[in-house]
């Protein structure tokens, strides 16, 4: 799973509170392009809708390290609307990043453990030392099916910590589901807190404007 399977793709990011709907966000990716020798940028906007009005528009970038291209996709759930962010991501424990799609060695595995690091390059947040650390932790998978068509759904934790000043000032702790598509990719991601959604991200086709109707079996 590379970098380049976001691109020129869009996304619809729903956000929860309390069991209701609060926000509507459609996240477009633009084209990664190389910034130096051992980083790139990959350009998203990112539209914010309340009630079905246009509230908010950003066109920011998330500059990566260019030997993380494979952990970008799990960073769409989390994604901010907020201009420049610099995002590093590390791999803390031994295996692989993602499954081998399709999956035909085995059914299911555990993955490897990562951290991602988000820094605000530009603004008052980023004069305080504004900053965001997500662990994604005790990821597992399962194929949904069998042939070269079967989805595989990952399962995980996440704990997220904001700073500043190099002070925590919030900390939570949510469920990550994840469906992935041998030819589609990332198709969607749940996160859960308490048992209850708190967001989720789909896949929107090509010509469409709804999200694609995905559970957490992979089915449309």
């Amino acid at each position: 799973m590379l970098m380049t399977v976001v691109e020129g793709r869009r996304y619809e990011r729903l956000v929860y509170e309390g069991g209701e709907l609060r926000k509507r966000q459609i996240l477009s990716v633009g084209a990664a392009r190389p910034i130096d020798e051992s980083s790139v940028a990959l350009p998203i906007e990112i539209q914010t809708y309340h009630e079905g009005l246009l509230q908010d528009r950003v066109e920011t970038r998330w500059t990566c390290r260019g030997t993380t291209d494979d952990m970008v996709m799990s960073m769409l759930a989390f994604g901010a609307p907020r201009r420049n962010v610099r995002l590093r991501a590390d791999q803390e424990s031994p295996g692989p990043l993602y499954p081998s799609l399709p999956s035909t060695l085995s059914s299911s595995g555990q993955l490897a453990d990562l951290t991602f690091d988000l820094r605000i390059e530009e603004g008052a947040l980023a004069a305080l030392g504004g900053r965001t650390e997500l662990r994604l932790t005790d990821r597992s998978w399962e194929t949904l099916g069998s042939g070269d068509a079967a989805r595989v759904r990952i399962r995980g934790k996440v704990d997220a910590r904001s700073f500043l000043f190099g002070i925590r000032v919030r900390r939570t702790e949510l469920e990550s589901l994840e469906i992935l598509d041998p030819d589609e990719g990332l198709v969607r991601h749940e996160l859960r807190r308490a048992g209850a959604t708190w967001s989720v991200l789909g896949l929107l086709p090509d010509s469409g404007t709804a999200t694609p109707q995905i559970d957490e079996e992979g089915h449309r």
